[in-house]
């Protein structure tokens, strides 16, 4: 199955914890796939996290502005098909730019700007977060509290709301047994 992971975080974040999930997920599928996921990434990121993975590869000076980059990526990118795409974030121009046959994930790493909107006087920087996720095929949520806020803030979803802890290499969890074949 190929899944394209969105440049969202990629090109948003120089370093942070979404944009380092999202990278060792991918080195994940890149370096033990016994699940036959093929990760299609951007060619080009800002991410420390997907840069010293060699995910995308950076580009120079000015060049290295977000817009550039998602422009990049969307022009290298035209010609892959897909299965699904997961999404990194919740920007709603990429809610467009991924339309067709290809299904949906979206991670839910927390609801804490809509539980506690005053310390957001900016408003909310989730974006389009519930348009992602009643789109969504697939609903991960990075533990049970976060999908218990899910479930009371936005209801019934249409799609499966399944819990996938963050830590994806063996090294969080070297006791545990391998995740079997689904």
């Amino acid at each position: 199955m190929r899944i394209t992971i969105d440049d969202q975080i990629s090109t948003l974040q120089h370093r942070g914890g979404i944009s380092r999930y999202f990278a060792e997920l991918i080195d994940q599928f890149r370096t033990a796939n016994e699940h036959a996921v093929q990760p299609v990434t951007a060619r080009f990121a800002k991410s420390e996290h997907y840069l010293d993975r060699g995910i995308g590869r950076a580009l120079p000076g000015r060049l290295g502005h977000r817009r550039v980059l998602r422009l990049a990526n969307r022009m290298a990118s035209r010609t892959r098909a897909c299965d699904a795409v997961h999404h990194t974030y919740y920007d709603p121009s990429y809610m467009v730019r991924y339309v067709g046959a290809m299904h949906r994930i979206t991670t839910v790493h927390d609801m804490i700007p809509e539980l506690l909107p005053e310390l957001f006087p900016g408003g909310n920087p989730h974006l389009a977060k519930e348009k992602y996720v009643r789109a969504a095929d697939l609903v991960l949520c990075v533990s049970e509290t976060t999908k218990r806020d899910l479930a009371k803030l936005y209801g019934p979803l249409g799609a499966p709301v399944v819990v996938t802890p963050l830590g994806v290499h063996q090294r969080f969890s070297p006791d545990s047994p391998r995740l079997r074949q689904l």
